[in-house]
């Protein structure tokens, strides 16, 4: 059988969960509801960010097999790793990249944080920009998805660092540093693990506006995320958060 599961996780509670600074969970996607309106709390944040709001997360569906994304967004630069896990309900899992010349895969042990969301799980590690199938094979049945390895430059990297970790003008209004929360030890995952179903527009949209994109896009209550970029900083973040190690591996 050869099926792609639609998108786990729900933006809804990473736009919630990334402005809740300081949330009481341990940072991986929550379960306090279903859909991308489902419930949950936000944590109770800190500075400009906090409040409620929380998402949803739909489980994988225990009727049919799966690989999970089913498409898997990851980057490459040539002088920065760039990491995706990928997961998948089948055991004895015999892994392949239909073009191994765009990257490579294996099997790793399953992330206690995330053994709900695949029973099986596999690293896949870009070598070159490209769009190909990643396959996993378990006697009769087959999962593939997609995996879209976008062309990035180390210098969109390093000003994504900076903008993480020290950026100028710290003080000013939603300058903080992302590494202020984000590294705490309960600070919310958008390492490759949460980030990897989402497009680089997506993502950004997330950090500069706190919301989905486009004229639906769903907008969090009582929380501001509306972090200030700068033009450069704007193409370099996204990049940097995919060279981020994949928490829990």
């Amino acid at each position: 059988m050869t099926r792609n599961v639609v998108s786990i996780a729900s933006l809804t509670w990473l736009l919630a969960a990334a402005a809740a600074c300081g949330a009481s969970d341990s940072g991986k996607p929550g379960t306090g509801g279903s859909g991308s309106n489902g419930g949950g709390s936000g944590g109770s944040g800190n500075g400009s960010g906090g409040g409620t709001g929380g998402g949803g997360v739909d489980l994988p569906p225990d009727n049919a097999d799966y690989l999970f994304p089913d498409t898997a967004h990851t980057g490459f630069d040539g002088t920065h790793v760039f990491k995706v896990p990928v997961s998948t309900n089948l055991t004895n899992v015999t892994w392949k990249v239909e073009d191994p010349t765009i990257a490579d895969i294996a099997g790793v042990a399953t992330p206690a944080d995330y053994a709900e969301y695949g029973e099986t799980w596999a690293m896949v590690t870009a070598k070159k920009a490209g769009t190909t199938k990643l396959t996993g094979t378990s006697g009769a049945k087959t999962v593939t998805a997609m995996l879209i390895v976008t062309a990035y430059t180390a210098a969109n990297v390093t000003a994504g660092d900076k903008r993480y970790n020290t950026p100028d003008n710290a003080t000013a209004a939603q300058r903080n540093a992302c590494a202020g929360c984000h590294k705490l030890a309960n600070g919310v995952d958008h390492s490759p693990v949460a980030m990897s179903s989402y497009t680089d527009d997506e993502i950004l949209s997330a950090i500069t506006t706190g919301a989905y994109p486009g004229p639906d896009g769903y907008k969090l209550m009582g929380v501001n995320h509306a972090w200030n970029l700068t033009d450069a900083e704007k193409p370099g973040i996204v990049p940097y958060l995919r060279t981020l190690p994949p928490r829990g591996f």
